[in-house]
């Protein structure tokens, strides 16, 4: 994950993120950032703890529902107008961005890989 993120550095979506790690991520979770607030929908309780990890690398940013059709997720769910929790499941679609901008190193790209070699180890 941390290598697509070091890779574009931003604007990256889950579905992204998802991908880079393989099929070891599909679960049946959502991920909540608020009360019926879904960020996204289908993944495992391993994926979501690496995400709940490195949550304070990243920055998220609202997106826009076309780059996740794009990227090939779609939910059938209300899109969210704000970061608020609601009466019912609304989706909230969002990008990452990376909060330290250093250049990618071989050390830097081991120390930020490991979570993900892990949960890929485990599989």
């Amino acid at each position: 994950m941390m290598v697509v993120l070091n890779y574009y550095r931003i604007g990256v979506s889950l579905v992204e993120l998802k991908k880079a790690v393989g099929t070891d991520v599909k679960g049946n979770l959502a991920l909540e950032r608020r009360r019926n607030l879904i960020l996204t929908v289908g993944i495992t309780e391993q994926f979501a703890r690496v995400l709940r990890k490195i949550e304070k690398k990243l920055i998220m940013k609202p997106s826009s529902a076309l780059v996740y059709m794009t990227d090939g997720e779609l939910y059938r769910l209300p899109l969210a107008r704000r970061d608020k929790e609601y009466s019912t499941p609304h989706w909230l679609p969002v990008t990452f961005d990376l909060k330290d901008q250093r250049p990618l190193t071989k050390e830097n790209f081991r120390k930020e890989f490991k979570p993900f070699q892990e949960l890929r180890e485990r599989a």
